[in-house]
């Protein structure tokens, strides 16, 4: 269980960091607009608070699966854990991510004498960062 909350708990910060960088270029776009109405400032504030509570809330679950991975896992294990949240709120640097994902979860394969994983299914973001 704490192997999978760790790889889902990832995924969410990458997926989290996408909106929020999705929502600064949305930020420029405006600020380079003529002016806003007041609908569009109070949509712009509710999903700016709903971004940055879901950053907040995913990066608790990192932390808090890295954790419960470094008590339980051994050591190879541990370290690809920390490869992979070193880089998970890097969703721009795919290859370097699912490489990350990729170590992890062949590490815990190996530790449960499983066969190791040719492929895994990955989220690829657009590019959005100028």
């Amino acid at each position: 269980m704490a192997y999978s909350d760790l790889l889902a708990a990832c995924t969410e910060v990458a997926d989290a960091e996408h909106d929020h960088r999705l929502l600064l270029a949305k930020e420029r776009r405006l600020d380079d607009a003529d002016g806003w109405d007041a609908e569009e400032i109070d949509n712009y504030n509710a999903e700016r608070e709903r971004i940055v509570n879901r950053r907040a809330d995913s990066y608790r679950a990192v932390t808090r699966s890295a954790a419960t991975v470094e008590l339980v896992a051994l050591p190879n294990v541990v370290a690809a854990a920390d490869l992979l949240v070193a880089g998970c709120h890097h969703p721009h640097l795919y290859h370097l991510r699912v490489d990350a994902e990729r170590s992890q979860v062949d590490a815990v394969r190996r530790e449960w004498k499983y066969l190791t994983t040719p492929d895994l299914a990955c989220v690829t973001y657009e590019p959005y960062i100028e």
